[in-house]
């Protein structure tokens, strides 16, 4: 579903993420929300407008740092993981293809607690956690385990 207006926004960061030796890379969606939207990638080169209800898409290696896209309106920006094979990732597992709603980068938080269920000590449940950070050295994320 779409978020509200108010939850959408005009800078946004794709989501680099790599599950095991192979890149079987991903695809972003941008969709405007508002006629004469300017929409910028220069990952990608484009430059360009769109109106209310169109959208441009591209795809990329998921192994490349964030993608940073902007838009001249409030937008949304989806990102799609493929589907990889047993060999294309760890433990040999089918990885499901998914979708992530991006976050823009003004609704961006200084903290957070994450949590997850164990699903009663299944021990082939994986859980993931995209975590963006300023493009600087950390010298410490104390208490990620």
């Amino acid at each position: 579903s779409m978020p509200y207006f108010n939850g959408m926004g005009y800078t946004y960061v794709t989501v680099p993420y790599h599950f095991g030796a192979k890149d079987v890379g991903c695809k972003v969606r941008i969709i405007s929300v508002v006629d004469g939207t300017n929409v910028f990638v220069p990952a990608t080169e484009y430059n360009g407008v769109l109106n209310a209800g169109s959208f441009y898409h591209f795809d990329f290696p998921v192994s490349r740092l964030g993608t940073p896209i902007s838009c001249s309106h409030p937008c949304m920006v989806v990102q799609y993981a493929k589907k990889a094979e047993p060999g294309d990732s760890p433990g040999g597992r089918h990885l499901n293809p998914f979708m992530l709603v991006l976050t823009p980068k003004d609704h961006y938080s200084n903290d957070a607690h994450f949590s997850t269920n164990t699903l009663g000590g299944n021990s082939n449940t994986l859980n993931a956690l995209s975590l963006v950070v300023d493009f600087y050295p950390v010298d410490d994320l104390s208490g990620w385990s």
